[in-house]
């Protein structure tokens, strides 16, 4: 009988490939769902484009703590992803509330941040707060939880810099790249009309 590392990475390779499939039907869901309730194909992906972000916020607390990154660190990373989801759901949401109540985009987008800028904030700082014992905890039983603890923590946080920076930069680039791309529409169509 055998024993070595080859058994065990099979097993993490295994592992890792059944979360990675886990996390895209996760996300397509989600996708599916934020697109349903915002009737928008573009809003899921604003939403959403803050979780690469939690991974990388992820893969620097694993650098700054110096654990090493393996299967219980992507849970971590796919437990971030629903806190940062929705965290952009909340932002999203009262951006397009400002905007259906007649602000332009820019002014929608600056009030919805203010308004949510606290929430967000408590958030994400209370979960990283929260998970700070876990980090500090020396027992061996928690040894085991701490490169998913150290996913959570530091992918919320990166995330959160991300949704009140990023995404809403994103959200009101796109409205001006929608809005002249309707305008250069309408000329296009006046020209034709007049010819």
């Amino acid at each position: 009988m055998n024993f070595g590392l080859g058994d065990s990475n099979q097993e993490e390779d295994e592992f890792t490939q059944t979360v990675m499939v886990y996390q895209g039907l996760a996300i397509l869901f989600a996708y599916i769902l934020i697109a349903i309730a915002f009737k928008s194909y573009l809003q899921p992906l604003l939403i959403m484009v803050a979780i690469p972000f939690a991974f990388v916020g992820a893969l620097l607390g694993h650098l700054i703590h110096d654990v090493s990154y393996g299967m219980f660190s992507m849970l971590g990373i796919l437990a971030a992803s629903g806190v940062v989801i929705n965290d952009n759901i909340v932002l999203v949401d009262a951006i397009n509330r400002f905007k259906q109540q007649g602000l332009d985009c820019k002014l929608a987008v600056l009030n919805a941040c203010k308004l949510r800028f606290r929430p967000i904030v408590l958030t994400s700082v209370t979960t990283f707060v929260g998970l700070l014992p876990m980090l500090s905890a020396q027992s061996v039983q928690a040894k085991f939880l701490i490169p998913m603890v150290v996913s959570l923590a530091y992918g919320v946080l990166m995330a959160m810099i991300i949704t009140l920076i990023f995404v809403p930069s994103l959200y009101w680039c796109s409205s001006e790249i929608n809005r002249r791309w309707n305008e250069m529409k309408l000329l296009l169509l006046s020209s034709t009309n007049t010819n």
